[in-house]
């Protein structure tokens, strides 16, 4: 009875007891250039001590595939993240790391080119082991999840690499991870780091277009057709041709009218998110088994802001991206139920945008679907980080950061990303309020 005495009376006083959620700041893609060195150290060194100034409490970097192992199979270059590592160990900042399993060049906001190591893609090429859509394009930017099982590259499979890849990382950063420095790992997972399908590729896609399937490489076709036999229907021995192409709109689809509500287009768009599902589990499994002498070491896995079509029936662009929601089953809650027996946290990609301010024709709501991935992680228990899906340096947008992050549990906001017009006088104050307010969450 004291004790709730005690909390009435603080609350009628006003003081407030606040959640509070990190902020890290993404640095510039090119931090480390291809050939493997530190670009503008000095400068890099003042920026971040200018995002100290404000509160910020670490920076995210990718560590990129492309560039660690591009001297070969069995040559790792890790020499240029130690340093920057030491760099931001010595501003009192902590450290999160993507492993960086795709390529850069070709997203939103992507101003470099970093392909996937030669030794790599090569193989992938000849053994079909890259995503293709039902005309035959080949997406280069990340591995067909159908790699993980086929071994391409001298006996080994997918999984075996980017196991590789992140037991050497933890072999090189070793000291910064057991001091505390680097505090998590961001497990790339599909194009630009995303659990997903690379359904609506730059060279191909134009806002808002549904995209496409990506299922058409010889092992994911295989598998369909044992997947349909299986389910009583050999007639269905192919994915759906009645999709549109990248730049449809669903009402001009037959598949997103009608067909995918019937047994066919459920029992495959059933099939896809399960195999994205199970890649993202295989990859994640094989990230524990890399770190398992770094128990305090975090994970996350980032998945995209699929906002466009999703107040349309069908949710076209997300079901060509793999997540298969629509109304009456989340699309989301599968990934959020593997990613919490991992412990890792789900990392959301559009916490900015409004509803409001999208065009009225693509049907999308940004808030809703945020609002649906939040709410799910309350309710399960699944660790929610967000990010911003483009540049802004304006309150307007922070305010629906915050609006998001006050209702929910946030554990981190990643701010997308250090820039030079970041470091002006007056966006860096702004952005230093929304650290305090992140910082200091109802």
């Amino acid at each position: 009875m004291k004790i709730l005495s005690i909390f009435v009376f603080l609350l009628c006083v006003g003081i407030v007891f606040s959640r509070s959620a990190d902020v890290s700041v993404m640095l510039p893609l090119d931090t480390i250039s291809n050939d493997g060195v530190l670009n503008n150290y000095d400068h890099l060194s003042w920026e971040l001590d200018q995002l100290v100034s404000v509160g910020t409490d670490a920076v995210m970097t990718d560590c990129w595939w492309g560039i660690v192992q591009r001297g070969g199979e069995n040559s790792y270059d890790f020499d240029a993240y130690v340093e920057l590592t030491e760099l931001v160990k010595s501003k009192g900042l902590n450290m999160q790391f993507v492993m960086s399993f795709h390529k850069c060049g070709g997203n939103v906001g992507d101003d470099c080119n970093i392909p996937l190591p030669d030794w790599v893609l090569e193989p992938a090429r000849n053994a079909d082991l890259l995503y293709k859509d039902q005309w035959g394009n080949v997406d280069e930017e990340y591995l067909s999840l159908s790699a993980d099982n086929v071994k391409f590259v001298n006996g080994k499979t997918a999984l075996n690499l980017y196991y590789n890849f992140m037991v050497a990382f933890s072999q090189s950063l070793s000291d910064y991870i057991n001091d505390g420095t680097i505090n998590e790992v961001q497990v790339g997972m599909g194009p630009a780091g995303e659990l997903r399908y690379p359904s609506y590729p730059s060279d191909r896609w134009s806002f808002p277009g549904v995209g496409a399937f990506q299922c058409w490489d010889k092992y994911l076709l295989n598998s369909w057709v044992s997947y349909a036999t299986a389910q009583g229907h050999a007639e269905w021995n192919s994915p759906p041709t009645d999709a549109g192409g990248y730049n449809s709109v669903p009402s001009d689809t037959e598949f997103f009218t009608v067909g995918y509500y019937s047994d066919y287009g459920v029992a495959f768009l059933t099939w896809y998110q399960d195999m994205i599902v199970q890649h993202g589990n295989d990859v994640l499994q094989q990230a524990q088994y890399a770190f398992m002498n770094f128990p305090e070491l975090g994970f996350a896995a980032k998945i995209a802001g699929i906002h466009w079509w999703y107040d349309d029936g069908s949710h076209a662009a997300e079901l060509t991206a793999g997540y298969y929601n629509v109304y009456g089953r989340s699309g989301y809650e599968p990934i959020e139920d593997m990613l919490r027996g991992y412990g890792s946290a789900f990392d959301f990609t559009c916490m900015e945008l409004y509803t409001q301010d999208q065009p009225a024709y693509a049907k999308c709501d940004p808030e809703a679907v945020t609002e649906q991935i939040m709410g799910e992680c309350d309710d399960n228990g699944t660790e929610f980080a967000g990010e911003n899906a483009l540049e802004f340096y304006d309150q307007y947008h922070y305010n629906m950061i915050l609006e998001h992050s006050n209702k929910h549990n946030i554990n981190r906001l990643t701010y997308l990303r250090l820039t030079d017009t970041l470091m002006d006088t007056n966006n860096l104050n702004t952005f230093a309020g929304f650290v305090y307010d992140m910082h200091n969450l109802n």
